[in-house]
């Protein structure tokens, strides 16, 4: 037995109740204020105003910046007319960089926003299966450590996303429950030498870099108690965005989409690019080149499967013999001081991730340094790291 709350399109039950959020303002009719707004590109127009206002972007990409997430802002207005939701990854080398500043005028302008921070993947997938928030997560090294969040964040990039879990009823039994985890969210965490997330995660983000402000960068002063006040016309108007132009959008063509970006930058960016097109003004260039401008920036890490092939590539070229034990293998990659895979690895792990490049090891165990043991020849990953390491 399962409990199924989602729809036919992959929405969960609180998605039908969207007109009437707890952070929709209502008229004492019942009315959407600001019904009226008609012009996208003066209202996109007004929203980067404010960030430009409060927020120091990195001065390299300062338009770029700005206007991506105007466009992000809009977007969690008008999400479920996506079929991907793009992730903003808000990144700085050290603190006191802006990070924190970009999120606290944005959850002030974006639909339902969320802050949560430290969270468990229960607390989350049950917090977006019911609110369908905005959702902002501070401090998103912690992720990078954490399987069971990032599979809460990689499945809900996707309509339709959701994760299954077991749940004991009153009785005794176990039911199915699918809990929705599809909605808009933005990270934000200290790069360093590295970005916080990698593999699935990364390549589902557009990447915000900041750095710390120069004596010569102006801000307003921000206050959340002020923020509370100036918001709210701004958000009426992007409310009534959101319940005039989600249907539109759910109809327009596959937006142009620039030459540079890859599949996968492509997919995370078409919901921006069609609200961009529905601006219409200058919007749809400033998009675009907002996006060719950040993505060229982004270190874009490979799937950890990836990585720790790469790292096994430079281990087989130190060692002389044609073929390895597995142990050896495994301690060698975990010894490497610049390794690009993240964990210390075990043998048996090190077998587990080779299979999913039909990499085996020989079939019976071998004498090399004087021990017998099972292990692989150098020829079986030829293929591999041609195809994925430009060997």
């Amino acid at each position: 037995m399962s409990e199924n709350r989602l729809n036919p399109r992959g929405y969960p039950a609180c998605y039908s109740d969207r007109m009437r959020t707890p952070d929709t303002p209502t008229s004492a009719a019942g009315s959407v204020p600001g019904q009226a707004e008609t012009d996208v590109g003066v209202l996109l127009d007004d929203v980067a105003e404010v960030y430009s206002h409060f927020v120091a972007f990195h001065s390299d990409f300062f338009n770029a910046e700005r206007d991506l997430v105007t466009l992000w802002t809009a977007h969690t207005y008008v999400f479920e007319a996506a079929e991907t939701t793009p992730y903003l990854l808000v990144t700085s080398p050290t603190s006191e960089a802006g990070k924190s500043r970009l999120i606290d005028v944005a959850q002030h302008l974006v639909r339902g926003a969320e802050v949560v921070n430290d969270p468990s993947a229960a607390s989350l997938y049950r917090l977006i299966d019911s609110e369908c928030p905005s959702l902002f997560i501070d401090e998103v090294d912690v992720l990078v450590t954490s399987k069971p969040l990032r599979a809460v964040l990689n499945a809900g990039y996707r309509i339709g996303g959701h994760v299954t879990r077991a749940e004991r009823q009153p009785g005794g039994n176990y039911v199915a429950r699918r809990y929705s985890v599809f909605c808009p969210k933005c990270f934000a965490g200290i790069s360093g030498q590295r970005l916080p997330l990698a593999g699935a995660t990364l390549s589902r983000c557009i990447v915000i870099p900041m750095r710390r402000r120069g004596p010569d960068e102006e801000i307003e002063r921000f206050t959340h108690r002020e923020a509370r006040v100036w918001s709210l016309p701004l958000k009426e108007r992007l409310s009534a965005f959101g319940h005039a132009q989600t249907a539109t959008l759910q109809q327009l063509v596959v937006p142009h989409v620039p030459e540079g970006l890859s599949d996968r930058q492509a997919e995370a960016l078409e919901p921006l690019f069609t609200i961009a097109d529905l601006a219409g003004r200058d919007w749809p260039k400033r998009a675009r080149e907002a996006a060719l401008a950040l993505t060229r920036t982004t270190d874009e890490r490979p799937d950890e499967a990836v990585m720790l092939l790469c790292d096994l590539k430079r281990v087989w070229e130190q060692i002389e013999t044609q073929r390895e034990h597995t142990a050896v293998l495994a301690e060698s990659v975990s010894s490497l001081d610049d390794r690009e895979f993240p964990d210390q690895i075990t043998a048996q792990e090190l077998s587990t991730w080779l299979r999913r490049f039909g990499i085996r090891p020989e079939g019976k165990p071998f004498r090399l340094h004087g021990k017998v043991g099972r292990g692989y020849r150098h020829a079986s990953f030829a293929d591999a790291f041609q195809r994925y390491c430009g060997a």
